[in-house]
């Protein structure tokens, strides 16, 4: 981490916390770790085709269940009620928001949703998401990624955010979890390199460790290192 504040009775529980800069509260870390580059500097975060028109709204609400092939998605997706969002295995580029309320569900197994410039997902309400990262590919092991220009906030609200299996990778974005619940906590391991994570209302963020066996590969460049 570069800098890591606690307050309010908030508390980090780990193996080793270590912060470049400075740990302010009642962490039992180190300060003054050395900085390490980006081991991803060089993913190629554009999508493969160009949208021809600004996003569109579509809404998914009810009982539905709207299934997504892999690709270049160029709407808004806001996803309501009891309905369903089910993406197929492979590569989802997002040039539009994602917006969940009610008690919608997120599914997707082998997939990484990679977000365009100023584009962000919002998991509010209750909203219940499962998603398990590439195992193969350019993308093997990454879940959630966007480009190093996006500055949006990516927001978890919902209190059934249960597994966010992979490597989330939004370096200049900002991960905001506002919630009274767990999160990720059924994930075999999770990875997260973002900006800022900001946590408030009491949620618990779990990252676990779990690497052998999860069936998703970890990039190089984190994870388990000798």
């Amino acid at each position: 981490n570069r800098d890591i504040e606690v307050q309010g009775g908030a508390n980090i529980t780990a193996g080793t916390i270590q912060a470049v800069g400075t740990i302010t509260g009642p962490v039992p870390g180190n300060s003054g770790a050395l900085p390490i580059r980006d081991p991803f500097a060089r993913l190629d975060l554009n999508p493969p085709t160009p949208c021809a028109a600004a996003p569109t709204d579509i809404l998914v609400r009810g009982t539905q269940t709207l299934t997504l092939a892999p690709g270049v998605h160029c709407d808004n997706f806001l996803v309501r009620g009891n309905s369903t969002l089910q993406l197929q295995p492979g590569e989802h580029w997002f040039m539009g928001n994602i917006e969940f309320r009610g008690n919608a569900r997120l599914r997707g197994d082998d997939v990484v949703l990679i977000f365009g410039l100023n584009e962000r997902f919002d998991f509010g309400g209750r909203a219940d998401v499962e998603l398990t990262a590439r195992r193969t590919g350019p993308f093997a092991g990454f879940l959630i990624a966007t480009t190093r220009n996006n500055t949006q906030t990516f927001a978890i609200t919902s209190d059934r955010v249960r597994e966010l299996l992979g490597t989330i990778y939004i370096p200049e974005a900002h991960l905001l979890i506002r919630t009274t619940g767990s999160v990720a906590q059924d994930s075999a391991w999770s990875v997260i390199v973002a900006e800022t994570i900001t946590m408030r209302d009491d949620p618990v963020l779990v990252i676990n460790t779990g690497y052998a066996g999860s069936g998703v590969p970890v990039p190089t460049g984190v994870g388990p290192s000798a």
